[in-house]
């Protein structure tokens, strides 16, 4: 599940288009292992405050066709070459529109499928 942190808890934030800004990746540990952890301020008004965070595998290495690939394409705004490198320290800051859909193996949740620098 997509979760937003507020003060001291989570709260899932409703699918819909956010305006973010790119705060970091970093890595993480989860019940299916080595993962990137991806988060983004919000600052819409809609949801204002909240951050928001995603995981990519980590076990392998980025590709053209995994998530944290991806994600890296995302944050760069282009499409990548095999090969390329990328910094994700350079974009923090940067403005994003963030997509939450509901997953669609469990009703309710919701995780940040995308996002496209604006």
């Amino acid at each position: 599940m997509l979760m937003t942190i507020s003060s001291n808890s989570y709260e899932s934030l409703p699918a819909g288009l956010y305006r973010g800004t790119f705060a970091s990746v970093e890595a993480d540990e989860t019940s299916k292992g080595k993962a990137w952890k991806w988060k983004f301020h919000v600052n819409d008004p809609k949801a204002s405050g909240k951050t928001v965070c995603e995981f990519s595998d980590a076990e392998g290495p980025p590709t053209l066709r995994n998530k944290t690939g991806r994600f890296l394409q995302a944050l760069a705004g282009k499409a990548l070459a095999e090969g390329t490198g990328i910094n994700p320290d350079d974009y923090v800051g940067k403005s994003y529109l963030l997509v939450i859909e509901p997953k669609p193996d469990k009703p309710g949740e919701t995780r940040l499928s995308t996002f496209s620098a604006i």
